[in-house]
């Protein structure tokens, strides 16, 4: 388990990664007020998700590694953010956006439904034989369009689409890509909660 000062240094060395300033050309996408994401949690063992983080980093946008103690960072960071603190009166929860493994996503995604929030999107991106990454993307069509651009790598593309979650008819793509540096056997999951919108 992570401390909390573990946990803001693993913060503040990400910051000296770069991971406010992107590293390739990715499409400008414009952002709704109401649907944007305020926090996005990063499995920092990954490259791939770290260089999605560095893709998605904007000005209001506040990234956060995803310490082995999930629950220390629920309960210390999101919770008190999605309204939960007693005796007070909230705003409507805000979306918070994640690159992480499934199990990181399943234990988020538990915590998440005491709010009523749910999963908007999805991302699965699986390693595969012959160099190849597969994503299975499930979401609202907006969103969902975003994550493939093919004047871009992948991680740009997915970076900036997880900025924001607009309202939408769900749909689902599946594409491959080259794999790049990360050479993970685990599955990586680009995810976005919020509450449940029309559409």
């Amino acid at each position: 388990m992570f401390s909390r000062r573990q946990v803001i240094g693993c913060g503040l060395a990400a910051s000296a990664l770069g991971l406010g300033s992107p590293l390739h050309a990715a499409p400008v996408f414009p952002v709704a007020r109401a649907t944007r994401v305020t926090h996005l949690l990063v499995d920092a063992r990954f490259d791939d998700a770290m260089e999605i983080a560095r893709q998605a980093a904007m000005p209001g946008l506040e990234i956060l590694p995803l310490p082995r103690d999930v629950l220390e960072l629920w309960y210390d960071q999101l919770a008190p953010m999605l309204g939960q603190a007693r005796g007070q009166e909230r705003v409507p929860p805000s979306f918070f956006a994640g690159v992480t493994t499934e199990r990181g996503l399943f234990l988020l995604s538990t915590l998440a439904q005491e709010h009523r929030l749910r999963v908007r999107f999805t991302a699965r991106h699986a390693a595969q034989r012959g160099g190849l990454i597969t994503h299975d993307i499930a979401g609202p069509a907006a969103l969902v369009s975003r994550c493939r651009a093919p004047s871009v790598p992948w991680q740009s593309a997915v970076g900036t689409a997880l900025r924001s979650c607009p309202e939408g008819r769900p749909i689902q793509m599946r594409f491959s890509s080259p794999r790049g540096a990360d050479r993970r056997d685990e599955a990586l999951v680009s995810w976005v909660i919020g509450p449940a919108l029309s559409g």
